[in-house]
């Protein structure tokens, strides 16, 4: 069975060397246009950017400028949210507690500023880390009190309901 096998692949030699010489042009798709979009929580509050003191992103009852963001879809098929401010949000990496797993906004577009984006359908969204955690809307029960209260952080690597968010686009 062997011996029949044999001819077949130098056969198939004068072929390859044609496809290897022969050049060939690429279509480059550019990614499509950035959108500016809004995000409400499980909660029904709007994903929301603070400023300078710490850049944390919080959860609002209504939706005010820094509740929009925008939607970078890279080349590399992962997504950037930019806020109000001209910064990314960006997951800490290595984060071990709640606290210290909260999203943050970044001046510079890295690894840790890039997510997947699931489409789960209905306008529902997720967002996975590059250390492959969901971005989770915390409430301001047990757990989640102080600076925890109402924030969004990137803990845990389960999908589940306070993981999804509502995709809203914005004018």
């Amino acid at each position: 069975m062997r011996d029949n096998k044999v001819p077949v692949h130098i056969a198939l030699l004068p072929v390859l060397a044609a496809l290897v010489s022969t050049s060939c042009t690429f279509e480059v798709i550019p990614p499509p246009p950035s959108i500016t979009v809004a995000f409400v929580s499980f909660h029904g509050r709007y994903v929301t950017a603070l400023e300078e003191a710490d850049w944390r992103l919080t959860q609002e009852t209504e939706l005010g400028p820094c509740g929009r963001f925008i939607l970078h879809r890279l080349v590399n098929g992962k997504v950037a949210l930019e806020t109000c401010f001209g910064r990314y949000i960006a997951a800490p990496s290595g984060c071990d507690s709640r606290r210290g797993c909260i999203l943050r906004q970044e001046s510079e577009l890295g690894d840790a500023e890039q997510f997947d984006m699931y489409e789960l359908g209905n306008d529902t969204v997720a967002f996975r880390t590059y250390e492959e955690r969901f971005f989770t809307a915390g409430n301001d029960g047990l757990g989640w009190e102080g600076e925890l209260a109402w924030s969004v952080i990137a803990e845990t690597k389960i999908l589940d309901d306070w993981e999804k968010f509502t995709l809203l686009e914005q004018p």
